[in-house]
């Protein structure tokens, strides 16, 4: 899933990944992230697609974005500047975004 409505704003707090000034959930409380994200899984599950991928609006999400998600079942968040796939301390798989266009890497992923 990559949002809800990817309406992006000014940034309002400190994101996770920091490529991006705006955002579509960082600084936002945690009620209204929750909703964002259950009206998102509400349209997939509509056409009975089970999701459990985060891909986020402009690379920006919070430590709320991630207790969120947990909340409403994702367990892999497709962000980040890694060599590898990892896991993280709350069980989030992690496997490293594509920038920006698809090339070929002399290693890693």
């Amino acid at each position: 899933m990559h949002g809800y409505d990817h309406i992006l704003f000014e940034n309002i707090g400190k994101n996770i990944v920091n490529l991006s000034k705006y955002t579509e959930f960082s600084g936002l409380p945690y009620d209204i992230q929750a909703k964002k994200i259950r009206a998102g899984l509400k349209i997939f599950q509509s056409n009975k697609i089970n999701v459990t991928t985060w891909v986020a609006p402009a690379h920006s999400f919070d430590e709320t974005t991630l207790e969120a998600l947990k909340d409403n079942g994702f367990s892999v968040i497709s962000d980040g500047l890694f060599v590898t796939p990892y896991t993280d301390n709350n069980d989030f798989l992690w496997i490293p975004q594509q920038l920006w266009k698809l090339r070929k890497m002399h290693f890693g992923l």
